[in-house]
């Protein structure tokens, strides 16, 4: 199995390379781009497993990023790396998507559990897809019948049997004795 890919954007190349540096450590293949323009190209282009990214940034801020990012991707974890943290802007990054939200002063053991995090939650998440596409196919409508050669002639009967004449006639059961009776 190949390495997962982890797109690091920032505006600051020192960030993106210690970002990098430390991933690459942890076994991770690293895209790396300054600019969040060229980055959603990549997104688009190189499909990588995760986004990490800078929220403040000029031309294209962080939420901008994410929201971009994920109309191709749907399944792409986020994570936003900021130096100006606080609660609301925590709290509206994960409204709109991201996966988590760290602080610049993070160590490289929270940089690497939540990278682990959010790529164990893509890895299920493509599992789940995966498994309900295949249960589809195995136990959808038109596996209900059994294709054994001795339900052919069933399968074949069924339409072409005869229908039942329409009639102004309606058949009801009666409540206490469960027998058909006739109602006009």
């Amino acid at each position: 199995m190949s390495a997962s890919r982890v797109l690091v954007v920032d505006d600051e190349p020192d960030m993106v390379e210690n970002c990098a540096r430390i991933l690459k450590k942890a076994g991770y293949e690293c895209l790396t781009e300054t600019d969040p323009r060229r980055a959603l190209a990549l997104v688009e282009s190189e499909r990588p497993d995760l986004l990490l990214t800078d929220l403040k940034m000029p031309g294209m801020d962080g939420m901008e990023l994410l929201r971009r990012a994920r109309e191709t991707d749907p399944a792409l974890p986020v994570i936003l790396i900021t130096a100006f943290a606080t609660i609301e802007s925590a709290v509206a990054a994960i409204k709109d998507g991201a996966f988590d939200y760290l602080p610049k002063n993070f160590s490289v053991d929270q940089l690497r559990i939540a990278v682990e995090r959010a790529l164990r939650q893509r890895e299920l998440q493509l599992e789940n897809v995966n498994l309900k596409s295949q249960l589809r196919g195995t136990l959808g409508f038109e596996n209900i019948i059994g294709r054994s050669p001795a339900m052919a002639p069933r399968r074949s009967s069924r339409s072409t049997a005869p229908r039942c004449p329409s009639s102004s006639w309606n058949r009801s059961f009666s409540a206490t004795s469960g027998a058909p009776s006739r109602a006009r």
